[in-house]
């Protein structure tokens, strides 16, 4: 195989107060970085009310592991969110997960998002989506892509194989408002 080419990214100081700035509000803050409805109602609406913990610890020099938990009082429903921040690059990944501590089954819990937030950008640039195509088992898979994000446009990353079977499998969507 022969690279063409090596793409490097270096971040900002903006971008790193940014996300500084982004980590402290749904890690530190009171801002969920995402979303559910549970029994009809959104999680922005009913998470305030529940018990929360939070957690932090640093795990080396250049990572910190947050851990947020919610426990509805009512259901012992417990949503968990555990995020890595980096320090040496401007980046937070994090996974929610859901279990049902009670004795009953939960309400009907839907429209799970993993990241529900909005980003803003200043008045003199456009969004850009540093990305890669998945694994379409390719030679290029991983090669890293940018997109501009542009005021109505959609960018849906998907799996080629579910795509080809008539399945879709999003594993990105981003939607930029008007």
């Amino acid at each position: 195989m022969l690279i063409e080419s090596v793409h490097t990214i270096s971040p900002t100081p903006a971008e790193f107060d940014e996300c500084e700035r982004w980590i402290s509000a749904k890690f530190k803050g009171n801002e969920a970085p995402f979303s559910f409805i549970y029994n009809g109602r959104s999680s922005n609406e009913i998470l305030p009310s529940w018990k929360i913990e939070r957690q932090s610890r640093e795990i080396d020099s250049n990572r910190t592991k947050h851990k947020i938990i919610y426990t509805d009082p009512e259901t012992n429903l417990i949503v968990r969110c555990e995020a890595i921040e980096y320090r040496d690059f401007p980046i937070v990944e994090w996974t929610v997960y859901l279990k049902n501590e009670g004795t009953q089954d939960t309400p009907i819990i839907s429209d799970i998002k993993a990241i529900d937030t909005i980003l803003q950008k200043s008045a003199d640039g456009e969004f850009v989506l540093n990305h890669h195509a998945g694994s379409p088992c390719t030679a290029y898979d991983y090669q890293p892509h940018k997109t501009t994000l542009s005021a109505g446009m959609e960018k849906v990353i998907t799996n080629v194989w579910w795509t080809l079977i008539k399945q879709r499998l999003s594993l990105l969507q981003c939607r930029i408002a008007r």
